[in-house]
């Protein structure tokens, strides 16, 4: 497989949420809130 230094799709989708979360914890619980009503 690709070395662990790369950031495999997954990774960035991963760290994308993880960085909307922290810019806006908020915006982020509604969105899960909505997930899960959908």
């Amino acid at each position: 497989g690709p070395p662990a230094a790369v950031p495999s799709a997954e990774d960035l989708s991963w760290l994308q949420k993880l960085a909307d979360y922290w810019s806006d914890p908020d915006r982020m619980k509604q969105s899960e809130r909505n997930a899960v009503n959908r």
